[in-house]
């Protein structure tokens, strides 16, 4: 009789294998939203399986334990990456107050929230947490969030109406279909997926889309289990490659394009070895695969820059910020400003570059040495003297020189006024 409990209670464990491996994996890799994921599933799927009954005190105390395990995560792990967070959705709170109505449209958050982070640190209100926190960041690290900013009130309405449909699925899969093992995982996965998206950018990524809609693949198979019609239980197969086309559609997930990628990497080892002409030529023969290609305008725009072809330069740096602004890219448009004596955009440029993400001390060595080439010495003083005030988010070797360039220039300085 025990041993046949004992091997009862082993079978019903072994059917959330799933969610014990998610955690540890989760734990192995550091993440913390799917670690709480998965936790949350767990519990999620005890209570739709009937496990634990859902009374109000049932519910109170789970709901106490996940705020508790929640904020514990928060708070008390990878403290940095939390307030980077929180830091993110700050600005991004401004973009959303800017455009609430009708959005910014799909896939534009990443041009659009650097400048929202270079105004604010422009006005001067931000705590020096916050300065050492800016980073060149491109998602909102909250998907519904960055959906709703792209799409506006329709975005709203559209998730809404989501995850109102897939509450329906998984209750009708469940009941269609509840001794399945392999629905009660999808179920946990789908979960945790859900989950975890309100703390990164899973649905940005491809292989979380793909299990993603295998979990909804199997939902929709069991939610339809008892239907006989052939093309109503084929609607989950076609459901998947339809999204699975647009997926790939949209990350350009074809053998083409893979190919064109490796053309890229023997670029970048060409130019890292010096055969900077070898590395020009095999890029622009790639450029028909990468016009709007992120790696390729970074790659193009700063071979140009280095080779001196200005024009060109200036024409790919200024495509590159426009599909992906950064601080690094204002600075080299900068810099080929500063080479065609056209000194009013190239310091323009620097301070926006330093605006964007104001803790990077080469950007700001740049704008130092700009003035002191252009003999304005009361800028470059003040470049010197806030330089060397700035707090290090990251010590390095770099810094440590800068900082005694600098020293050793404010001493010049000094000896030239007392000599005066």
């Amino acid at each position: 009789m025990m041993r046949r409990k004992a091997k009862d209670v082993f079978i019903n464990l072994s059917k959330y294998t799933v969610f014990f491996f998610g955690i540890i994996i989760s734990v192995y890799f550091e993440s913390r939203a799917f670690a709480v994921g998965f936790i949350l599933s767990f519990i999620v799927t005890l209570f739709l399986y009937g496990k634990i009954k859902a009374k109000k005190w049932n519910l109170i105390l789970v709901a106490l334990a996940g705020s508790f395990v929640l904020l514990c995560a928060i708070f008390f792990v990878k403290t940095d990456s939390s307030l980077g967070r929180i830091f993110i959705y700050k600005i991004s709170s401004q973009i959303y107050k800017h455009n609430w109505l009708k959005g910014i449209g799909i896939g534009k958050f990443k041009t659009v929230y650097m400048h929202y982070q270079a105004d604010y640190f422009k006005k001067g209100k931000f705590t020096e947490t916050e300065l050492l926190l800016a980073d060149n960041t491109y998602f909102a690290f909250n998907d519904y969030y960055q959906f709703i900013i792209e799409t506006g009130i329709v975005g709203i309405f559209l998730l809404s109406i989501f995850f109102l449909l897939i509450f329906l699925l998984i209750r009708r899969a469940i009941f269609s279909d509840r001794e399945s093992v392999i629905l009660l995982n999808a179920i946990g996965i789908f979960i945790a997926i859900c989950f975890a998206a309100c703390f990164t950018y899973v649905f940005n990524k491809l292989e979380f889309q793909f299990v993603f809609v295998l979990c909804i693949t199997i939902l929709s198979r069991s939610f339809f289990k008892r239907a006989n019609a052939f093309f109503v239980k084929a609607i989950p197969l076609i459901g998947t490659i339809v999204i699975f086309i647009l997926a790939a559609n949209t990350y350009n997930f074809d053998l083409r394009n893979y190919y064109a990628l490796l053309s890229l990497k023997k670029v970048r080892q060409l130019e890292q070895a010096g055969y900077r002409y070898e590395a020009r030529k095999l890029l622009l023969d790639n450029e028909k695969h990468f016009y709007n290609d992120d790696e390729y305008l970074e790659l193009k725009s700063y071979l140009l820059a280095n080779n001196m072809e200005l024009d060109k330069a200036e024409v790919a740096t200024k495509l590159l910020i426009k599909h992906k602004p950064s601080s690094m890219a204002y600075a080299r448009l900068a810099y080929i400003y500063k080479q065609m004596n056209k000194n009013d955009l190239a310091e323009q440029f620097y301070l926006k570059a330093i605006n964007m993400v104001p803790n990077r001390f080469g950007v700001r060595y740049s704008l130092f040495l700009f003035y002191r080439s252009i003999g304005k010495e009361d800028k470059s003083l003040k470049c010197a003297n806030e330089i060397l005030k700035l707090p290090v988010k990251i010590p390095s070797l770099t810094i440590d020189q800068i900082k005694l360039n600098l020293i050793k220039y404010k001493n010049e300085e000094d000896k030239i006024k007392t000599i005066n």
